[in-house]
């Protein structure tokens, strides 16, 4: 015959197996965020390329054409990436945060579950902070996703296009039409 497990016992092994959750999320996400980072190294040695190759051209060219391609797509993977992150960033806190639930002295924090009809100030501050972090989220990916992105590459170009401008004017004409095309279709988005 099993023995039973005391309600004391079964809370400890509760939250100790959060907590542990809690701890392994942070650490994939702080890896995640590692990786977020090199990809982002990446992308900017290859605007560093870019921008050599942009000087040494024409502004036209298939090796150039390919690397810009290749730049766009990185930079395509990384706000996918960064979402990501976002999401593991958002998981960890909320693993923090019902660790933390589970171990509260507050006898209301104390409740078994949090459903819809539960208005105690423990499951209120859980859906402030959930409701919170899910418009972050969506304002970051929408934000990340459309201007920001197309304001960050604008930036890139017209910094460019300053360094060549008195150097190259043909470059500069063709590195300020393909901005001039980017920022319309961003637009028309």
């Amino acid at each position: 015959m099993a023995a039973v497990a005391s309600p004391d016992r079964l809370h400890t092994q509760a939250t100790e197996s959060v907590r542990r959750d809690a701890l392994r999320v942070r650490e994939i996400s702080d890896r995640f965020r590692g990786v977020y980072r090199r990809r982002l190294e990446e992308w900017l040695q290859m605007r560093a390329r870019l921008d050599q190759q942009l000087g040494r051209s024409r502004g036209t060219g298939p090796g150039l054409e390919q690397l810009r391609s290749e730049h766009e797509a990185l930079g395509r993977e990384l706000a996918a990436l960064q979402g990501q992150l976002m999401r593991f960033d958002v998981a960890a806190r909320q693993l923090e945060m019902v660790s933390s639930y589970l171990t509260s002295p507050d006898p209301e924090a104390d409740e078994p579950t949090l459903t819809d009809v539960d208005l105690s100030q423990a499951s209120l501050s859980l859906r402030i902070i959930q409701a919170q972090e899910g418009e972050r989220q969506h304002l970051a990916e929408e934000i990340h996703d459309g201007p920001a992105q197309v304001l960050t590459n604008a930036i890139f170009q017209v910094e460019y296009l300053d360094r060549v401008i008195d150097d190259s004017p043909q470059t500069a004409h063709a590195e300020l039409a393909f901005l001039l095309h980017r920022c319309a279709a961003a637009a028309a988005r």
